[in-house]
């Protein structure tokens, strides 16, 4: 009976009454949405601290793990004892190839992967009766060469 009176009804109260209806679901719509809006940007939010925090942890971690490895490096960096060119190669990894001590001077070349080379000369700088007076590195395949001229210093 309702449908039959809106039917009946003049256009400009079926546009009203089609127009009352639309603006009553926008506002019930409104009212639904709005809600999970507040809920989203709330976790949003959250996401974000949460994500910096993180971020936060990670940094620390990478500060944490790089600071062992320093003292790692600084461990199997202190020789022990008089230096040993045999022992010193294989130690760093590499592979002896020459060995010339001439007197208070000697020649030292060595085939090495790229990565030992600097734990090389902090273990080298570790030792008493030798010390660095030159070196040259040049890449040979995979590995490096490593060619230094050493001082033999006598200890008392």
């Amino acid at each position: 009976m309702l449908t039959e009176r809106w039917l009946a009804a003049p256009l400009w109260v079926k546009y009203a009454s089609l127009a009352a209806v639309n603006v009553a679901a926008v506002i019930l719509l409104g009212f639904i949405i709005r809600p999970q809006q507040v809920e989203l940007r709330e976790s949003l939010l959250n996401n974000q601290l949460e994500s910096s925090a993180l971020a936060q942890l990670r940094r620390g971690v990478i500060a944490l793990v790089s600071s062992t490895r320093g003292v790692k490096q600084h461990r199997e960096a202190t020789p022990t004892g008089s230096f040993s060119a045999v022992e010193f190669a294989h130690q760093g990894g590499g592979e002896l190839e020459k060995w010339q001590p001439e007197g208070k001077n000697a020649a030292l070349e060595m085939l090495l992967p790229w990565e030992k080379l600097p734990s090389l000369f902090a273990r080298l700088s570790g030792y008493r009766d030798v010390a660095l007076q030159d070196f040259a590195v040049e890449p040979k395949g995979e590995r490096l060469r490593l060619a230094m001229t050493l001082d033999i210093i006598d200890e008392p």
